[in-house]
């Protein structure tokens, strides 16, 4: 289903309820795929899956493109090629489950019916592009790179550290008086300590 404004609460609050969860959002700014020059913002997301393989928790790495521009003119937002992983614990690190499983994986849900991968790609990539419209907490580093993009096309100054400052205190302002519901890893004000602390790197 092509996810856009119009239906992504829906889909997002469907997914919601079968077991889908973003726990980090990033988003980042690349060069579009057609050499124009031109930087797109795309978030990537990780997402708790409602799957297991073979009882480990399944999580999934979306990436979507939220160019206004791209979904002006397409009718929708676009989500990438998902990629399921694992944590494995022979390893002891994250492992791509088709890197892990090369022959085949199978998933299965809390009632231990299997669905096939495709299947979860397609039903993954919905949710992960309805959430692609949920508000998430930038990093410094986030902050710093979009606020500059911007800025440097109106001719503004570079933002600076106290910027990012002021933007968390209006989130956290938010947060608590608006009821501004926020994914990823800061979701509520008392979560707020991690996103200040990524402004360290820029203390320097």
């Amino acid at each position: 289903m092509a996810v856009n404004k119009e239906n992504h609460d829906e889909i997002y609050r469907k997914g919601l309820a079968e077991g889908f969860i973003v726990t980090d959002a990033v988003q980042h700014y690349d060069y579009d795929n057609y050499s124009t020059g031109n930087l797109e913002p795309l978030l990537e997301q990780l997402l708790l899956t409602p799957w297991d393989c073979d009882g480990m928790p399944v999580y999934a790495l979306a990436v979507t493109n939220i160019d206004y521009g791209k979904e002006r003119s397409r009718g929708y937002r676009d989500t990438g090629n998902i990629e399921f992983w694992v944590y494995d614990e022979e390893q002891g690190a994250p492992v791509n489950l088709a890197a892990l499983r090369p022959d085949g994986y199978r998933l299965t849900d809390s009632y231990g019916k299997t669905i096939i991968a495709s299947q979860a790609a397609i039903e993954t990539a919905e949710f992960a592009t309805a959430s692609s419209y949920c508000f998430h907490v930038f990093t410094a580093r986030e902050f710093f790179e979009t606020r500059n993009y911007v800025n440097g096309r109106m001719g503004l100054p570079k933002a600076t550290p106290q910027d990012y400052k002021n933007y968390l205190v209006e989130i956290e302002r938010k947060m608590k008086n608006e009821n501004l519901i926020a994914v990823g890893k800061i979701t509520k004000p008392e979560d707020m300590y991690q996103a200040y602390d990524t402004l360290d790197d820029y203390k320097r």
